[in-house]
């Protein structure tokens, strides 16, 4: 029965067979086109989703045009946000070839763990692991941004190299 969670994520990090069996009333497989949707910034949300084969990306509008966030490779998740929070998504999802990605949404994850509250709590043990390292690495990334920022505000040579001033 648990044979669709047989992905290589570090969210099931941990994870016995019996765990897995737990969590599989809670997962579905999906199946995406090259270029179709998975879900729109601003829709509600309530799940996420684990890319099992293929490739997702995170795209979003910035400054009038549409920007790559990230690329969710095979075993990475994305969505995390709508399934702990519930918040509205915050990008789009779209596949970049044919990508099957498992969908733990939160009703069935609620209802699927009530008698299996060990597996509840590796599971978001390991939640908060991946929102951990993706929150430093946005940190970093930021850190890096607002160095160059400054570069280009404060270093009249840096302006002539990169910005054409």
């Amino acid at each position: 029965m648990a044979d669709h969670l047989q992905v290589n994520t570090n969210l099931f990090v941990g994870f016995t067979r019996g765990d897995l069996e737990a969590l599989a009333p809670a997962a579905e497989r999906l199946e995406l086109a090259a270029g179709e949707v998975l879900c729109h910034r601003g829709e509600p949300g309530s799940s996420l989703y684990v890319v099992s084969h293929g490739c997702i990306e995170v795209r979003s509008q910035v400054g009038g045009r549409e920007v790559v966030l990230a690329s969710v490779s095979p075993g990475e998740a994305c969505g995390e946000l709508a399934l702990v929070a519930g918040v509205r998504r915050t990008a789009d999802l779209v596949a970049v070839e044919a990508t099957a990605v498992l969908e733990i949404s939160r009703a069935k994850l609620d209802a699927a763990l009530e008698y299996y509250p060990e597996v509840a709590s590796k599971l978001w043990h390991n939640l908060a692991v991946a929102l951990s390292q993706r929150l430093a690495a946005t940190n970093a990334a930021l850190a890096k941004s607002m160095e160059i920022n400054r570069k280009f505000v404060e270093d009249e040579d840096f302006r002539r190299a990169y910005g054409g001033v």
